[in-house]
């Protein structure tokens, strides 16, 4: 007599963004998941006025996984097409929308999503950048079933990673998608098979962040040289650091702190040549060396070569 086969978990993968793919490809490959529909974010103009497809659908179509782009999620055509794909659970990681309520009471066993920091802190649209800009040691996973709340609902699971002094938003977001692909498919399938009890988060701790902005990137110089270069590693490589120097936009990709009281008595953003080195004078006495600098529509540079086709910038005053 043959042996019936396991029913599997039927879900719904929203999300859009590059740090969402790992995690996405994880559930496609488990034994107890079909994906049945992939939910992303509308093709967007991107460099060049470029209609750009999202990551997710990107990897979605490859791996021949219907893909859905709504415009509105209050779209009547829409939720008859996701009620027709018979989902259980929706997963959710870096969609990039708040998912209105008709659509949280739809699968039977709800919606889970996955939030890059250690709930209740950091609640909200940029938690890596908060975490990096605020000198955390320590950021991780949670993965919680969605409330009507912003990263609300109750706790599933937690996961913790710590991050190292150099870390840029790039590299813990690396970080994080990978210890998702590991750890959460398997939790996912045994939420759904009743072996996990969510529980409420906690009240201490509690803290929010919000969508960043281009001007998030502006470097107040009269900030200190360690602020600055946290900020600096933080919006690596949206939205970035930039400054006004002469009347140009210089974007700076990466530096290096001095040694207090390197730039004693300077005024801040004041620029001094050190050898080959770039130095910026910062708030409270401090310096930062500047390692890779952009001007606008050019490649990214060392500083040492950027001095070479920019040298007045070794001798001259960033705005403030």
């Amino acid at each position: 007599m043959e042996s019936s086969k396991k029913k599997k978990l039927n879900i719904a993968f929203w999300g859009s963004a590059k740090i969402a793919v790992p995690l996405f490809c994880a559930l496609e490959r488990h034994q107890e998941i079909s994906i049945k529909c992939a939910v992303t974010q509308p093709d967007k103009k991107a460099n060049k006025n470029i209609l750009t497809e999202s990551p997710i659908k990107r990897e979605a179509k490859s791996l021949g996984i219907p893909v859905l782009q709504p415009t509105s999620l209050s779209d009547k055509n829409f939720y008859q097409t996701f009620l027709d794909a018979d989902i259980s659970l929706c997963v959710l990681f870096a969609y990039g929308s708040i998912i209105p309520a008709l659509l949280l009471d739809t699968p039977p066993l709800g919606w889970v999503n996955v939030h890059p920091s250690l709930l209740p802190a950091y609640r909200g649209a940029s938690p890596i950048q908060w975490a990096i800009k605020n000198n955390d040691s320590l950021t991780g996973i949670s993965l919680i079933q969605m409330d009507d709340g912003i990263d609300t609902g109750p706790l599933i699971a937690q996961w913790k990673l710590f991050i190292e002094k150099s870390e840029t938003y790039e590299t813990v977001s690396k970080k994080i998608a990978l210890e998702a692909s590991q750890r959460i498919p398997e939790t996912i399938v045994a939420l759904a098979n009743g072996k996990i009890e969510p529980h409420d988060q906690s009240e201490e701790g509690k803290s929010t962040t919000r969508r960043l902005k281009k001007e998030d990137g502006n470097i107040n110089w009269r900030k200190s040289a360690e602020e600055i270069e946290r900020q600096i590693r933080a919006y690596n490589p949206w939205p970035g650091t930039h400054s006004i120097f002469l009347g140009e936009r210089i974007k700076i990709l990466s530096s290096k702190v001095l040694p207090h009281a390197s730039c004693t008595n300077e005024t801040p953003g004041t620029t001094r040549l050190r050898g080959n080195n770039l130095i910026v004078c910062c708030g409270e006495n401090t310096g930062l060396q500047i390692l890779s600098m952009q001007r606008a529509g050019k490649k990214i540079q060392a500083a040492e070569e950027f001095i070479r086709g920019f040298p007045v910038i070794a001798h001259g005053q960033f705005d403030l």
